[in-house]
């Protein structure tokens, strides 16, 4: 399992950046890689928002990482179609937030919610 704290310390780095980062949410904790989503207003439509790029993301952080990285809109929508990351959203832990990160969490229980009363 990845520790808290390594988690802490790497989305600080990202905050830190010149790129300015809105949200930052932990999930699937469990694994013994890192799975982070982060919000990035700079950046452009993507229609595969949902899918994790996967890197180490420094010699002092000692986990590969998988970062779902994109604009709220796009992420949103990734969350709509894709049960699996919504439930993932839904559960994690949100590490940094300027609002979209609340926002996409009520967005993916919304979405988790709809699906048991239809199921």
């Amino acid at each position: 399992m990845v520790p808290r704290e390594d988690m802490r310390r790497l989305v600080q780095s990202h905050v830190a950046l010149d790129d300015p980062m809105d949200a930052a949410i932990w999930i699937r904790r469990e694994e013994r890689e890192a799975w982070l989503v982060e919000v990035l207003p700079a950046l452009g439509p993507d229609e595969d928002a949902g899918q994790p790029v996967t890197f180490h993301a420094s010699r002092s952080f000692g986990h590969p990482l998988h970062l779902i990285a994109s604009n709220e809109v796009d992420l949103e929508r990734a969350i709509r179609r894709d049960d699996a990351l919504a439930r993932q959203v839904a559960t994690g832990e949100i590490l940094h937030d300027k609002g979209p990160g609340r926002r996409l969490q009520q967005i993916a229980d919304e979405v988790m919610r709809g699906h048991a009363r239809a199921g």
